[in-house]
């Protein structure tokens, strides 16, 4: 007996309507746990952060997307690079970037190598970390991706910079600063023309590197970033006092100072206080140097920075001989 074709139809579509509505749900807990990781990573919870990665790595697996698997990988090797775990780091990037060289873009490709080839930059492995970065840049020129492009130059002028290679720094810099001009993202910008800065400054060019350093700051107070406006400030108070202006370096830490407290970031507190303590130092006003040293020896036992810790100590002990001198005089 023949079927009504309605009834056929019902029998062959239930099945794939109910698959599909599996299948979305699938992808709804999938993308759930990936936000919750996202967030957990915001907040400097990595090993959560990891968990929820891992969860929807699993579901994804089930679904069949290895565009999303190879994204939470390299949210997996973020979170051990942020955690300073490199070489767990490493493993999840180079699964990322192998699922991606077999289905992904070009410019997710380009992505993956930047991301390798900062790790190798943050553990200290300079040389090895160029090839990745040189990868990624032909890619991106290719595909003509500015602002990656950009970011990916920026990253070779901050290798080359480490390594003391200063020429090549400052060409990978000034490309990557055009193209960010032309692109004028403020805070990509602002980044691009404090790095300019550094090598300036390492070179001993102090006006040049003030120059740039000005700018950046500029415009990190105009886009609202306090972090990078304490660090432009500490720069700036950095150059008056190669410069030996003290009394302008002084300013300028003393600013940074009130903006790291008031964001609550005691790394750059510490750095302020003790360029606040050298200036007073080199000013002959010891027991003002003794007073910011002693500020910035409690934040790096607090934060165990044991060698900054034991640096300020030495300072302090060279203040105190130096006011003793004065005093016997």
């Amino acid at each position: 007996m023949k079927q009504p074709l309605s009834k056929i139809l019902v029998t062959l579509i239930l099945p794939l309507l109910l698959f599909s509505c599996a299948g979305l749900q699938l992808k709804v807990a999938a993308v759930e746990r990936h936000q919750l990781g996202d967030e957990a990573r915001a907040m400097g919870w990595y090993v959560s952060a990891i968990k929820h990665y891992e969860e929807a790595i699993v579901i994804y697996e089930e679904i069949g997307s290895p565009d999303d698997i190879a994204a939470n990988y390299n949210n997996i090797g973020l979170s051990y690079e942020y955690m300073k775990r490199f070489d767990e780091a490493l493993h999840y990037h180079n699964m990322a970037l192998a699922l991606i060289r077999e289905h992904g873009k070009q410019e997710n490709i380009a992505a993956s190598l930047n991301n390798i080839g900062e790790v190798y930059r943050n553990r200290g492995n300079l040389e090895k970390s160029l090839p990745y970065y040189y990868d990624a840049l032909e890619i991106l020129r290719k595909i003509d991706n500015t602002e990656a492009l950009a970011i990916t130059l920026n990253n070779l002028g901050l290798v080359y910079d480490a390594l003391g290679e200063y020429v090549k720094a400052l060409r990978y810099h000034g490309e990557a600063l055009e193209l960010t001009r032309k692109l004028n993202i403020r805070e990509n910008l602002g980044a691009s023309l404090n790095n300019i800065g550094a090598v300036y400054d390492s070179v001993g060019n102090y006006q040049e590197a003030l120059k740039y350093y000005e700018e950046s700051l500029e415009i990190s107070r105009e886009v609202g970033t306090p972090r990078e406006v304490a660090h432009g400030l500490n720069n700036i108070g950095s150059i008056y006092d190669a410069l030996g202006d003290y009394a302008r370096a002084v300013e300028s830490y003393e600013e940074a100072i009130i903006v790291a407290r008031a964001i609550e970031e005691p790394k750059i507190e510490s750095a302020c206080l003790i360029n606040m303590g050298e200036a007073y130092r080199k000013l002959g006003q010891y027991a003002k140097a003794l007073r910011y040293y002693e500020e910035a020896l409690v934040l790096f036992e607090r934060l165990e920075m044991h060698g900054y810790a034991a640096a300020t100590r030495q300072a302090m002990e060279s203040a105190r001989r130096s006011r003793s001198l004065i005093k016997i005089r």
